[in-house]
């Protein structure tokens, strides 16, 4: 995924979304070096080097918790 270096992790959160034909961006969590990267700072200032592996977890709405028989 290329995107500004000055983009924030939300606007790349959406790029990605849009390009894996997701409804759901906002339910993805990424994570960088064991550590949760927060929406709002820029790419720049996330300390994530160009071409590093970032996590990306994706809660799926239709899995919520399991109902009480």
């Amino acid at each position: 995924l290329i995107c500004p270096a000055n983009w924030t992790i939300r606007q790349a959160k959406v790029k990605l979304a849009q390009a894996m034909q997701w409804n759901y961006d906002t339910r993805q969590r990424w994570f960088y070096g064991g550590k949760l990267v927060p929406d709002h700072i820029a790419l720049e200032d996330s300390r994530i080097p160009p071409n590093h592996v970032v996590q990306v977890v994706i809660c799926d709405p239709s899995k919520t918790s399991a109902t009480s028989s």
